[in-house]
């Protein structure tokens, strides 16, 4: 982003930019260096399974997933993308 210092321009960046500054050695600018203004946007998530998964909520899938990781098949429009940062955070936090 190229804009004069002078404290009246404002830049409107997702998600991926955040986490594309974590994944990228020499990202094209510096994100962190940006002030956050305020959230603009909200997007709610759902999980969608195939029927043949016993599961049928979110507990009962971590109870399902949790001893055979590498059953459990997701997928992603990419790296870097919301999606992801919110599935690989899921992970984490259930040990999936």
């Amino acid at each position: 982003m190229r804009a004069a210092p002078d404290g009246y321009t404002l830049g409107l960046f997702g998600a991926p930019s955040a986490i594309n500054a974590t994944l990228y050695d020499k990202p094209q600018f510096q994100f962190v260096a940006i002030l956050p203004v305020a959230p603009i946007v909200r997007f709610p998530y759902i999980m969608v399974g195939e029927s043949s998964v016993p599961a049928k909520d979110a507990s009962e899938f971590i109870a399902y997933a949790r001893p055979i990781p590498a059953k459990s098949i997701w997928r992603s429009v990419g790296s870097g993308r919301r999606r992801m940062s919110k599935r690989e955070l899921f992970k984490v936090m259930t040990g999936t």
